[in-house]
Parts: C-alpha cells; sequence; structure tokens
C-alpha cells in the first residue's frame, strides 16, 4: 500500500507540473494505475485478509489489465517511450550483437581486426542516430509546448480583441448622443434661430460646427468598425436604382466640391443601368466615402471624374462598376496591395489629412464583398491621381 501510494502521487505531482503531451501521458498512465492497484487491493488484498474470501486471487493477472492497456494507449497515442527511438535502438541493439559475435567468431588476425572495425563502426553509428531521433524528438516537443502556448496566446488576443471592439461600441454611442445635440444646436445658431450673431461669432460657430462634423464621422467609423468585428452587420437587401442612388449622392458633394474648386463631373452610363439587389443604406456609405475621399485628397482647381457601367463577363454574373477617378495624391505601386486593410493609410494621406483613421475603405471592402461583389484601386504613383472601383453583381429579386 505504501508503495502504491508513494508511486500515485509521484504521478499526480508530475501530472499538476506537466502540460502539453507529457500532462496527456501522465493522465492516461494514472487512470491505468488507479484502476489496476484499485482491483489488486479489493479483490487480492481486502477480501482474502479481512473477508476470508480468497476465490478472486487468481484473476490477479486479470487485474493488470487496465495498467497494461493504458500503458499501450499511451505509447501509440500520445508517443509514450517513443516508438521512433524504441525501434532505432532495437535495430542498433541488433546490429551491435551481430556484429560482435562476428567479432568473437573470428579465427585470424586480419579477419578480427576487420570485423572489429565494423563492429565499433556500427555501435558509432548507431549511437550518434539514436541521439539525432532524440534531439529531433525533443525538438518536436518543444515545438508542440510552444504551439499550443501560441494557442492559448491567441485565445487570450481573440478575448481582448472582443472587449476591446465592446468598448469601442459603447464608447461611440455614447459619444454620438451629445455631439449630435452640439451640432443641432451650433446649426441653429448660425441660422439665427436665436437671434442675430456678429461676423466673427459666426466664424468661430462654422469651425465648432466643422470639428463636430469631424467628430461624427470618426465615431460613425469606430460604430461601422465593432459592427463588421462583431460580425453584427445587418443588410436589408432588396431591389434597388443604382444609378438614382449615385446621382443624389453627387447632388450632396456639390457644394463642398464647389468650395474647394473641383471639378465633379459624372459620365452616364452608355447602356441603362438594371435595378440591382443591394442595401441602399450601406452602399449609400461606399459611394459616400469614395467621393468624399477623391475631394478630400485632391487640389484644388482639378477635377473628379465618376462613371458607372456594365462589365460582360464570359465566366460569372456580369457586374456594374462604378468607379471615381481623381487627380490627386496618388498612390505608390507597394502601397495599392494594403490600401483596404484596417487602419492603414499612406504616408501621403496622412500629410494631407492628419485626422483620417484608415477605416473607411476597410468598411467599403467588407460592405462590398459581403454583397458579392469586389473592389480595387489603381493609381500610376505617387501625385499622379488614383481611380477608386467597386463592382456589383447584376442580379434581380427572385
Amino acid at each position: 500500500i505504501g508503495f502504491i501510494g508513494s508511486g500515485v502521487t509521484l504521478l499526480i505531482r508530475k501530472l499538476k507540473k506537466s502540460g502539453g503531451q507529457a500532462r496527456r501521458q501522465f493522465r492516461t498512465i494514472l487512470a491505468g494505475i488507479v484502476a489496476t492497484f484499485s482491483l489488486l487491493l479489493l479483490f487480492n488484498f481486502l477480501f482474502p485478509a479481512f473477508l476470508g474470501n480468497p476465490r478472486f486471487l487468481p484473476l490477479g493477472a486479470v487485474f493488470f489489465i487496465p495498467y497494461i492497456f493504458a500503458t499501450f494507449y499511451a505509447i501509440t497515442r500520445h508517443n509514450l517511450f517513443n516508438i521512433k527511438v524504441i525501434s532505432t535502438e532495437i535495430l542498433v541493439l541488433a546490429l551491435a550483437i551481430a556484429t560482435l559475435l562476428e567479432v568473437i567468431l573470428s579465427t585470424d588476425l586480419p579477419t578480427l581486426i576487420l570485423r572489429t572495425s565494423t563492429f565499433l563502426l556500427v555501435l558509432a553509428f548507431g549511437i550518434v542516430l539514436i541521439r539525432n531521433i532524440i534531439r529531433e524528438i525533443k525538438q518536436r516537443e518543444t515545438l508542440e509546448l510552444l504551439t499550443e502556448k501560441l494557442a492559448a496566446a491567441n485565445e487570450e488576443l481573440k478575448k481582448l480583441d472582443v472587449a476591446k471592439s465592446e468598448f469601442i461600441s459603447i464608447a461611440s454611442h455614447q459619444l454620438r448622443a451629445p455631439l449630435t445635440v452640439i451640432k443641432g444646436y451650433v446649426s441653429m445658431i448660425l441660422e439665427n434661430s436665436f437671434g442675430v450673431i456678429t461676423e466673427k461669432a459666426q466664424r468661430t460657430l462654422e469651425i465648432v460646427a466643422g470639428s463636430a462634423n469631424q467628430l461624427i464621422g470618426l465615431v460613425g467609423s469606430l460604430l461601422n468598425l465593432s459592427r463588421i468585428e462583431a460580425g453584427k452587420i445587418n443588410y436589408a437587401l432588396k431591389e434597388n436604382n443604382f444609378e438614382n442612388l449615385v446621382t443624389s449622392v453627387i447632388e450632396e458633394f456639390k457644394q463642398n466640391a464647389i468650395k474647394r474648386r473641383i471639378t465633379l463631373a459624372f459620365q452616364n452610363p452608355t447602356r441603362p443601368i438594371p435595378p440591382l439587389i443591394f442595401d441602399a443604406e450601406k452602399i449609400r456609405e461606399v459611394i459616400i466615402n469614395l467621393i468624399d475621399n477623391a475631394i478630400k485628397y485632391s487640389p484644388e482647381g482639378s477635377s473628379v471624374v465618376i462613371t458607372e457601367e456594365i462589365k460582360t463577363k464570359t465566366i460569372g454574373k456580369n457586374t456594374v462598376r462604378f468607379s471615381v477617378k481623381d487627380q490627386g495624391i496618388g498612390i505608390k505601386p507597394e502601397d495599392v496591395s494594403r490600401l483596404f486593410t484596417k487602419f492603414t493609410r499612406t504616408i501621403e494621406a496622412q500629410k494631407t489629412d492628419p485626422n483620417g483613421m484608415g477605416i473607411g475603405l476597410y468598411f467599403v471592402k467588407r460592405v462590398v464583398e459581403d454583397h458579392g461583389g469586389a473592389v480595387g484601386a489603381t493609381s500610376e504613383g505617387a501625385g499622379k491621381g488614383s481611380t477608386f472601383f467597386v463592382e456589383l453583381p447584376i442580379r434581380h429579386q427572385n
């Protein structure tokens, strides 16, 4: 009982300190030992010693089956006493014994020297081989342990990411209400709803209104990001007139373009655009993002050209392409591939508008791809303008 207890105690200590594969090995062996020795103590000790019942004594060997099975399972499933090492050791031992027997059975000196040399070489190479295999196994076990730690760290990062998204969502909702109030009252003051204000006060309030609008835009971007990461973007998909939607957004930006002396040109499609299935509110935000960026990053006196066209494809569904071409800061070739990723902004964009967050294009890509479409951008280089486009599949309401 003392030996069994101390053995189980040692295994439990090792089980607590171990991790990964070693923990699974110890757990399996411990289960087999507990099962086997519980049966032995009960039927081969307690029954005959205290109950006078020796009928189960012949089954002592059978009671070892749980331990044998657990050991076999630990060897085959969890690499206890690694089979690869054992097989190599057996092979090396067999070769060493065979060559040693040849040494013993040698009848003359030349044969003895040759066979002795062969024996030593086999022994040396065998030892090196076993060491290499053991080293390889240790490296693999270390890698498995690191992989498990990495997986655990990754799970922790996912939890932190969820917490971060929830915080952003809550904070954005809390900020939106007071900002809307500020914007509303400033707008009423500028419209002289509370009486005529001085020109100096008007200029100051216009700056306040601009800052409030900028903050509302940032809050909206943060809310969009939190919804994307939480997978909570809901789409109201129905048949809509894409051309009318584009025209209405262009009308909203005309005054802003005139203030910056930018020509906003819309090229009517050569073929009528059929009604498409999409979420009007989300696609509207996509169009606003692209046109707003084109105006924001274009120099005064330049032009922004907006086009719509049907792209005919030989394979797959035809699409409607909406593109915005500007004469602005352009994009370096190495930056094109990462434009639509989260929190990514080019150096040129940061210089032109340091207040951006790099969420807009990420939102555009996610929404368009959720509609089964595609996004892209082309540019001849920095300072040479750029063209951003989205493609939506042509499909009708079932």
